[in-house]
């Protein structure tokens, strides 16, 4: 209620409120985890001082505890509240958790920070190695800061495995595009990125296997064309549908070649129907598909 109210004394009121019953809370990491929660309201409300002493109070509890379990999550809600006010104390607080809680908690301190504070943003998701599980937070990160450090933003694709990331490296071009487009920015430079982004998925030969990651990257940027340079959608679909790649051919078994290779068909059916293709030729893409759904 406080979060939908634009009257002050309404959002004051009921975040008081809350604070005031979290001292009912009796198990010390549940109370912890609840008041940082409403720091982060006051902070969102634009009330940053009433966030920042609310966070301060908690310190020395949050140091008490361990870092491990729900203690450590909650350790970790106060960090990512705090960093947007005292960063080296955030940092302090995430030290004695795990490895695999420190990046979670990385994650969204870096979303949190990416737009205000993007070189702290990229330190901490740097922190991180870069794997699989940094390249969804860097899609994220680098939508918020290519608004106001583009440079910074293009930067994070450093951080995506160039082998197997061929989705996500597109889609992150794809929302700097949009970032650029939503801030008011050039439109030439809007476009520009998606057609780096277009660049990422080259064309490949039929029984390649980046031939699914291919085809699903060029559909993404296809969908952000919509919004950032509609008059160039049309060239998008064509990039598109000229990256499919026909039966995938290499997989481990006949059965697990047959579903991809069905599921390879339904994407393309997929992009001709959303473009407006005439009937006929979408139900003779799909034959094949509906003759696999129809054997198992």
């Amino acid at each position: 209620l406080a979060m939908v109210s634009d009257d002050p004394m309404v959002w004051t009121e009921l975040l008081s409120t809350a604070l005031t019953e979290c001292g009912l809370i009796q198990r010390p990491d549940r109370r912890l985890f609840a008041v940082s929660s409403i720091a982060g309201k006051y902070r969102e409300k634009g009330d940053s001082e009433t966030a920042k002493k609310i966070l301060k109070s908690q310190l020395e509890q949050a140091r008490e505890l361990s870092g491990k379990d729900w203690s450590g999550f909650a350790r970790g809600k106060l960090a990512e509240e705090s960093a947007h006010f005292e960063f080296d104390t955030a940092m302090e607080l995430l030290k004695p958790l795990s490895e695999d809680d420190q990046s979670r908690h990385y994650q969204n301190i870096a979303h949190l920070l990416a737009q205000t504070e993007p070189a702290r943003a990229e330190a901490v998701l740097r922190k991180m190695q870069p794997d699989n599980a940094v390249n969804r937070p860097a899609v994220r990160v680098a939508y918020r800061m290519a608004k106001t450090d583009l440079p910074r933003a293009i930067g994070l694709l450093e951080t995506l495995d160039d082998r197997t990331q061929i989705i996500e490296r597109a889609r992150t071009y794809g929302v700097m595009a949009m970032a650029v487009s939503e801030s008011g920015g050039s439109k030439a430079k809007a476009l520009e990125l998606l057609e780096k982004g277009l660049q990422t998925t080259p064309q490949v030969s039929i029984g390649s296997g980046d031939s699914r990651a291919v085809l699903g990257a060029a559909m993404t940027l296809l969908r952000y064309s919509e919004s950032v340079a509609p008059e160039s959608t049309t060239d998008f679909f064509w990039q598109a549908a000229n990256r499919y790649a026909g039966p995938l051919g290499n997989a481990w078994s006949i059965d697990e070649r047959a579903a991809a290779d069905v599921d390879q068909q339904a994407k393309l059916a997929i992009l001709l129907a959303m473009y407006e293709t005439p009937d006929p030729i979408v139900d003779q893409v799909m034959e094949p598909v509906f003759a696999y759904w129809e054997a198992e």
